[in-house]
């Protein structure tokens, strides 16, 4: 039985999702290096939802937004029913090495838990990027 706040995140450790489908996977795909990033933009994407980028001009407009923002959200991509939220974590060498997430319901999520979220993401960010040596 599921609770009134119920998300549907089914994910374990080890777990791979497409990259091109989630927030998660956009953070870490627009830090690593130009042939890393131009060959996922270039595969064959699957549409999850209604919502999910599966073209190829329009996922590069998607990480140009990402990286000039310094996190990610992907609306109802890999299910309908989430809304999550990811920053990246950097180490000491300037590379991105992990990323922070938080997934909500869509049926929860207002401009103020946004803006909490956010808050609460980028302290985490921030420490576990200073703890694993980054300064920037």
């Amino acid at each position: 039985m599921n609770g009134p706040y119920y998300s549907d995140i089914n994910t374990q450790i080890g777990m791979k999702n497409p990259v091109h489908a989630t927030s998660t996977g956009k953070v870490l795909l627009v830090y690593s290096d130009e042939e890393t990033i131009e060959r996922a933009i270039n595969l064959p994407h699957s549409a999850f939802t209604e919502h999910t980028i599966t073209n190829p001009i329009q996922l590069k407009k998607e990480l140009s937004k990402v990286r000039s923002q310094g996190y990610s959200f992907s609306v109802a991509e890999l299910t309908e029913s989430n809304y999550p939220l990811t920053l990246p974590v950097w180490n000491y060498e300037n590379e991105v090495v992990c990323a922070l997430s938080i997934v909500d319901p869509l049926t929860r999520m207002n401009k103020d838990k946004l803006k909490d979220y956010m808050r609460i993401l980028r302290h985490g960010a921030q420490e576990a990027s200073e703890r694993l040596g980054y300064d920037g």
